[in-house]
């Protein structure tokens, strides 16, 4: 079967997540993964909301973790145990490039996913849930034979999350803990990958 990694990107037109309802555009979701048997959302507010989401943590069992200030930034960890919209997202195989607390609180997200069944599960789950949802985009980029399929995989998440980016918009260890490798094991899938590209461009350069 031919390997394929989907690009998705979704929208959630009703507020049903406790941070868009309280903060709505004022809040940025970096990242959503599970932890445990809770959804860890990575956050980033403005410094002066730090205090509200502490507020907000505490009245709904959740957690504000590993808080980050820098100048009127702050990013951290908001654990909890996650709505119907992000639960899919957290549990699922999906990898989130990016996720926008829209006017209104809707919600965007946009996410890569390694297979097509890996796709279908997370919409079936929103539908389950009677989680309205729009895909506002589903693009694919099929496996080639220059690079194994890891190779392919790891190169692609991390050019489309930022790790190449001046400043990089992600870690290696970020990056490698959301794909449950080392951070050893992940930079040498990325050299092997980007030392084949090289070999390639530059052997069939005149």
């Amino acid at each position: 079967m031919e390997d394929v990694l989907l690009e998705i990107t979704i929208r959630v037109p009703t507020p049903v997540c406790i941070l868009s309802q309280k903060f709505g555009k004022f809040i940025k979701v970096i990242d959503i993964r599970s932890h445990g048997d809770k959804v860890a959302h990575l956050i980033e507010v403005s410094s002066k909301l730090v205090d509200e989401l502490n507020v907000l943590a505490e009245s709904t069992g959740g957690v504000l973790q590993s808080i980050k200030i820098e100048g009127d930034r702050a990013t951290g960890w908001f654990m909890s145990s996650g709505c119907d919209a992000c639960r899919p997202l957290a549990f699922g195989e999906a990898f989130l490039i990016r996720g926008l607390i829209l006017p209104n609180g809707i919600m965007e997200f946009s996410f890569i996913v390694p297979r097509d069944a890996s796709y279908e599960d997370i919409l079936s789950k929103l539908k389950a849930s009677n989680i309205e949802y729009e895909v506002i985009k589903l693009t694919s980029s099929r496996g080639s034979r220059l690079l194994t399929s890891n190779q392919e995989k790891v190169l692609y998440i991390a050019y489309r999350m930022g790790l190449f980016d001046h400043p990089r918009k992600i870690q290696i260890k970020d990056l490698a803990d959301m794909l449950g490798v080392s951070s050893s094991s992940l930079t040498e899938s990325l050299r092997r990958g980007l030392k084949r590209l090289l070999d390639y461009y530059f052997k069939s350069t005149p």
